[in-house]
C-alpha cells in the first residue's frame, strides 16, 4: 500500500465517521422531535400552559417508575466497578425521593390520627372508681 492508497482510505474513514455522525444526529433529532411533541428546540424549552397540574405529575411519577427500575438493575449488576455502581445508588436514592415528593403532591393527604400508645391517650375527665 502506497502513501495514496493510504491516504485515499484515510480520506473514505473519514467520509463514513462523518456519514455515520449524519446518521446519529439525525435520528436524534427525530427522537427528541418525537419526546418533546415538537419541532422546534425553543417548544421543548418552554412548553404550553399546564391544564391538569395532577395528570402530569402522575405521568412524571410513572416516568421516574421506570427510570427507578432501570437504576435499580445498574445497582444490582455485579459487572460494574464499585465507583459506577455507587453512583449509581446515589441517582437511586434521588429518584426515589423524588416519586415520594410527587406521591405526596398528588395523593390527597389524609388526617393524623392519634397514636393508641399512652402518649396519645387523651387523659380521663373523670376518676375511675
Amino acid at each position: 500500500m502506497d502513501f495514496e492508497d493510504a491516504e485515499a482510505q484515510v480520506d473514505r474513514e473519514i467520509a463514513e465517521e462523518r456519514r455515520l455522525r449524519a446518521e446519529w444526529r439525525a435520528e436524534r433529532l427525530r427522537f427528541k422531535q418525537k419526546l418533546f411533541g415538537a419541532d422546534d428546540a425553543l417548544d421543548w424549552q418552554a412548553p404550553p400552559e399546564i391544564e391538569d397540574f395532577d395528570a402530569l405529575l402522575c405521568q412524571h411519577a410513572a416516568q421516574l417508575s421506570n427510570a427507578v427500575r432501570m437504576t435499580m438493575s445498574r445497582v444490582l449488576s455485579d459487572d460494574i466497578e464499585a465507583e459506577a455502581q455507587n453512583k449509581a445508588a446515589n441517582a437511586l436514592t434521588r429518584l426515589i425521593q423524588t416519586n415520594i415528593a410527587i406521591a405526596k403532591t398528588v395523593a390527597p393527604v389524609a388526617p393524623i390520627r392519634k397514636s393508641k400508645t399512652v402518649h396519645g391517650v387523651p387523659k380521663a375527665k373523670e376518676p375511675q372508681d
